[in-house]
């Protein structure tokens, strides 16, 4: 009997997470990758959004590694998580490179609005830095990222090293 509803509980939670995603659409955002480009390691931000409703539901995060092994990560995101922000990278247990909601991050999901990348400068001292972005809904399936009302395609993160090190990213340069 106890398996029986173990088994029926299973059943309902995988079609509820298949329901989700046959009703999501994965939307390009920008390119992101460091000097070290040129070996080969870059990501991309997308937006999974509802097709349904075109709230956003969370943000994924595709790329090559150093290795050259592919990769992609499903970040959840609600207006709530937005607020405090939401972390799209971790290096040696330090947020390396976040995503924050400014002034009011309720209309983030239907609308858009005001986002703040904020970066490591330093992981030694924990400086951090920020650039003020905007989130722009075009159209139902289509969003932008820009930054002095110029739409971003690439973010490309200047190491910042210390004797060789890499301690942070120095400045994020924006490629329109």
């Amino acid at each position: 009997m106890l398996i029986s509803h173990l088994l029926t509980i299973s059943l309902i939670l995988i079609n509820s997470f298949l329901m989700q995603n046959a009703f999501a659409r994965d939307i390009h955002l920008v390119h992101v990758y460091a000097n070290n480009y040129v070996q080969g390691e870059h990501s991309r931000l997308e937006l999974k959004m509802d097709d349904r409703t075109g709230n956003i539901l969370g943000i994924i995060k595709k790329g090559v590694d150093a290795d050259g092994k592919t990769y992609e990560n499903f970040i959840p995101t609600n207006p709530e998580k937005l607020s405090s922000g939401v972390v799209l990278h971790t290096a040696d247990d330090r947020d390396v490179l976040k995503l924050k909601a400014i002034n009011n991050p309720g209309d983030i999901p239907e609308l858009g609005g005001e986002l703040k990348l904020v970066f490591l400068y330093n992981g030694i001292k924990g400086t951090y830095y920020s650039k003020q972005l905007m989130l722009i809904r075009k159209s139902f399936h289509e969003w932008s990222l820009t930054y002095n009302n110029a739409q971003i395609s690439k973010l490309n993160m200047l190491i910042n090293s210390v004797l060789g090190v890499t301690v942070g990213i120095s400045d994020i340069k924006f490629e329109y």
